[in-house]
């Protein structure tokens, strides 16, 4: 299941095991603020122009559907009563995509490259670290609103398929304004602060978790500055998401 030790990380560590050049699945993991509303923008060209970012509504709100008690069916803390089904049921959804967008049945070689959106997509929310929970206790349970990656890694594995995690990071002072000052949550920047504290050292354990080939760490805003709109077709970030991503999708 490649759920085992691995060669990137230590004992216990979620190892990565499958790799395809032709179906990925992505993931953009990161704090509330860091920027997801800004890759669903950035990605929404690909979504809608073109079949090669594909995305699944009902699979995208099953994983997400944390505050309606989904439980066996949410990547969500809230929603741990029973992680091997939740693991079967997300690698049983993942073969299932895998299957219909045809990698399952004819082999690698000979299946269009495909990207799939598990969040950053408008069918659900933006899965960060917090994700809603704005009427729960801000010192308490809200920072339990959060996706799970390791258990993400551990099911992508078991339905062999190749999992990419992109870890949207943002400048401390930028992350508070845009929690507590461009959107109005209700809480105080000192109580807010204390909630990204929590979901960091969260987030920072989950990937300590997974294999280091699965995930690569990118702040959008500062490269996206400094490369300029005439060079983002060439990021590199691009090619560990998909490296046949074509030069047109983002046009």
């Amino acid at each position: 299941t490649g759920a085992g030790a691995s060669s990137h990380g230590g004992s216990g560590v979620v190892a990565k095991e499958h790799f395809s050049d032709t179906l990925r699945f992505v993931f953009v993991a990161g704090l509330e603020g860091a920027g997801h509303h800004a890759w669903q923008t950035l990605l929404t060209p690909c979504r809608t122009s073109s079949t090669f970012c594909f995305e699944l509504r009902s699979f995208t709100r099953d994983v997400w559907l944390f505050q309606d008690g989904v439980s066996d069916r949410s990547l969500f803390a809230l929603g741990r009563t029973n992680l091997t089904h939740r693991r079967a049921f997300i690698a049983r959804y993942m073969e299932a995509i895998a299957r219909r967008l045809g990698e399952g049945e004819r082999g690698f070689a000979e299946c269009r490259p495909r990207m799939v959106l598990v969040n950053v997509n408008h069918a659900a929310g933006m899965m960060s670290y917090p994700n809603g929970g704005f009427f729960d206790d801000w010192f308490g349970s809200r920072v339990l609103h959060h996706p799970d990656l390791t258990e993400l890694a551990r099911a992508a594995e078991l339905a062999r398929v190749d999992l990419r995690v992109v870890v949207s990071v943002r400048e401390p002072g930028a992350l508070l304004a845009s929690t507590t000052v461009h959107r109005t949550f209700g809480a105080s920047v000192a109580s807010q602060g204390a909630v990204l504290a929590d979901s960091a050292l969260i987030l920072a354990g989950q990937l300590a978790g997974i294999d280091r080939r699965f995930w690569s760490c990118v702040d959008l805003f500062a490269d996206a500055r400094g490369l300029g709109a005439q060079h983002l077709r060439e990021w590199s970030l691009w090619r560990f998401m998909h490296p046949r991503w074509p030069a047109g999708e983002l046009e």
